[in-house]
């Protein structure tokens, strides 16, 4: 029988501050702080699995100390808040990759980690260090406002420790270390707050460190404004991999959070959260073991329609829940119900389909509703296989309309193996109800940036 998984908060105010971002950008059912190795050790502080990606953050509190001498203060502090903690990091790493099946949510291993971890063939972890107390110190000695360490990626290893808040890469020769201090981990998790997002970043910036093409970034944000920079109508946000050597000064990062269009699209965002509390509300009952289901199943079988929900970016987020709430507003009392077919933004092989019921007079229960209502649900998600035959992937959401009380129900379909007599059955259905049959259904589409244009731009 499934267990409730009750997930630590972390044991200090910084780890419970990465626990608080962890799961505000990575959601409940894929972030868990303060998870701990077969000999009671804690493996890391926290731990986000999500599909192949594995993130492991290593969080240190060291205090800096103020010896009258700041380059000896410094390598007091580097040593253990990332020479040790990158230590630790490598040492977590091997840990996963060897011993997959052995990782408990606490330190009395009574509760089992309760998520997969890839097959070593499949998995791409991302190690983060985050370290705590600079950036005060680094105001008052450079006056740099933004407190953040600047990246120089020919500082290797131990030369971390001769140029105070001055960080590079800790072994060229094994996975790549971010290095993020608390004013810059604030800023990329509140910024790229999804997980395709995140990890996006983390890749694009790996690489593009590791191909040598970048000699200075003068902080994490400004890296990330040079990031945004480089996106336009025809591409997304990336760092460009070139023959050029790249530069990035200071003012990067204000600079965009100055642009019209950095401001609109992030007021044009607002309606995507919708999705963020959908999946976590989803999230809380599967936590809990408190979701119906039609067999005996784990986290992972679980949330597998939530997952490929979640692995939206925030632009993506951003058109499925308009799509989403426009439907609701549209919705008319007196219609028993109506539905919507998006298309997922990222990925041409899932598609989503949005149902409201209206809870009919003649039901006998509330119950007797939602079992029509999950009948409901499956016949549009069957008859929407025959609207976009190539999908392969089609999760379905069903709720009442807009009120305080509202219930949902999700269903997940894999048609990757469905046969003739599938089609013929979902044809059938089709017929039977009328479902998304030609000329009684509407189809919309259109273009989002993640910066929109502004007004003025269009004349």
């Amino acid at each position: 029988m499934a267990e409730i998984i009750n997930k630590s908060e972390g044991l200090t105010e910084s780890e419970r501050y990465l626990a608080w971002l962890g799961e505000k950008s990575f959601l409940n059912l894929w972030s868990y702080p303060n998870v701990f190795k077969n000999d009671r050790k804690e493996l890391c502080d926290l731990l986000v699995v999500f599909g192949k990606h594995v993130i492991i953050f290593s969080d240190k509190d060291i205090e800096f100390g103020n010896s009258g001498d700041l380059l000896i203060d410094w390598k007091r502090w580097a040593k253990k808040s990332i020479l040790k903690s990158a230590k630790q990091a490598f040492g977590a790493e091997r840990y996963i990759l060897n011993n997959p099946q052995e990782l408990y949510l606490d330190g009395t291993l009574s509760k089992k980690f309760p998520l997969k971890i890839p097959d070593k063939k499949d998995i791409k972890i991302h190690l983060i260090l985050v370290t705590n107390n600079s950036a005060k110190r680094f105001k008052e000695e450079t006056g740099d406002s933004s407190g953040t360490f600047t990246i120089t990626p020919s500082v290797i290893g131990n030369d971390v420790l001769k140029t105070p808040f001055t960080i590079g890469v800790i072994d060229s020769n094994k996975n790549f270390v971010h290095i993020l201090d608390e004013e810059s981990l604030s800023i990329l998790m509140n910024e790229l707050d999804t997980i395709s997002d995140f990890v996006g970043y983390l890749e694009d910036k790996e690489n593009f460190i590791t191909s040598g093409n970048l000699v200075y970034a003068s902080g994490e944000e400004d890296l990330l404004g040079y990031y945004y920079h480089n996106s336009s109508e025809e591409f997304d946000p990336h760092f460009p991999i070139t023959d050029e050597k790249v530069f990035v000064s200071p003012g990067f990062y204000e600079n965009l959070q100055s642009l019209p269009q950095y401001i609109k699209g992030k007021e044009a965002d607002k309606p995507s959260y919708f999705i963020d509390g959908f999946i976590n509300h989803f999230g809380s009952y599967a936590l809990q073991n408190e979701l119906i289901t039609p067999f005996e199943m784990g986290l992972d079988e679980m949330s597998i329609g939530l997952r490929y929900l979640a692995s939206e970016s925030r632009v993506a987020r951003r058109i499925i829940a308009n799509a989403i709430i426009e439907k609701a507003q549209s919705f008319k009392k007196e219609e028993p119900w109506s539905a919507r077919i998006i298309n997922s933004p990222a990925n041409n092989k899932v598609i989503y389909v949005w149902l409201i019921v209206s809870v009919h007079a003649k039901a006998k229960s509330y119950e007797e509703h939602r079992e029509f209502r999950r009948g409901l649900l499956l016949a549009y998600c069957q008859s929407a296989k025959l609207v976009m035959p190539s999908a392969d992937f089609i999760i379905g959401f069903a709720t009442d309309p807009p009120s305080k009380n509202n219930s949902e129900d999700m269903i997940f379909i894999d048609t990757t193996e469905w046969e003739e007599q599938d089609f013929i059955e979902a044809q059938e259905i089709r017929e039977e109800l009328n479902i998304f049959k030609q000329g009684n259904y509407i189809q919309k589409k259109g273009t989002t940036y993640q910066f929109p244009l502004t007004e003025e731009e269009y004349t």
